[in-house]
């Protein structure tokens, strides 16, 4: 990585000059191999630009004390791997015909990601509105017009636009439920794409309208990658 970043200035000069930043990705992306040896570093790059507060985890009871108004929802938090969001992007290769939503998005990483890297339409949707600001303001910063972030629950959102849907360590009870409900009724009407990883992968792999398209190794459990049928 330190080659590529060499060419690009090293990397106070990509910090400095956030349009450097989509080529010198794009570049690094040729191997998948460099992310994950260099995943440490590449995420303080990527983070520092972003504005995001790094690999931050917050379990569900540290962040029901931390925002009990939302006690009763899943408001835990993990963040996903830049190497993990290329190894999928790399699958799917979405194109400016498509629309990504990240149900659950946290501080953004996947949609602010997706968004540089493809012409992809992508919305993030997030119960705290601390989170989500992170992401608008990186948003803004990079000057991502394929990037926003809707406040609010899940359920409460229009989905209908969308035909691919990112899930990380996502929801749990009737609100898993629902949400594979609204998914469910989205297909009947056009082809949709679900990514699950991190948790209740089997709530979605035994659905009979969902095909497993491919199934990412990955350490923790695999990424699952499925198209309705």
């Amino acid at each position: 990585m330190h080659q590529i970043l060499n060419e690009f200035g090293g990397r106070q000069n990509i910090t400095e000059r956030p349009e450097l930043l989509k080529p010198f990705l794009k570049k690094l992306s040729t191997d998948i191999e460099i992310y994950k040896e260099h995943e440490s570093e590449l995420t303080e790059i990527l983070d520092g630009i972003f504005g995001l507060p790094g690999n931050v985890w917050e379990s569900h009871s540290a962040a029901k004390r931390r925002y009990p108004e939302h006690r009763h929802e899943s408001i835990r938090h993990a963040p996903t791997h830049y190497s993990k969001i290329q190894m999928m992007l790399n699958i799917l290769r979405p194109d400016k015909n498509d629309v990504f939503y990240d149900l659950g998005s946290g501080y953004g990483r996947v949609v602010l990601y997706t968004a540089l890297m493809t012409r992809a339409q992508c919305f993030g949707v997030e119960l705290i509105e601390d989170r989500l600001q992170k992401g608008r303001e990186a948003a803004r910063k990079l000057k991502l017009k394929n990037a926003e972030f809707l406040s609010g629950n899940v359920l409460d959102q229009n989905l209908n636009i969308a035909n691919i849907f990112f899930l990380f360590n996502p929801f749990k009870g009737s609100v898993l439920t629902k949400v594979v409900e609204k998914l469910k009724d989205i297909s009947d009407e056009k082809k949709i794409t679900v990514i699950i990883w991190g948790g209740r992968e089997m709530f979605f792999t035994n659905r009979n309208w969902l095909e497993v398209r491919t199934k990412i190794p990955i350490k923790h459990g695999p990424m699952y990658i499925m198209d309705s049928i």
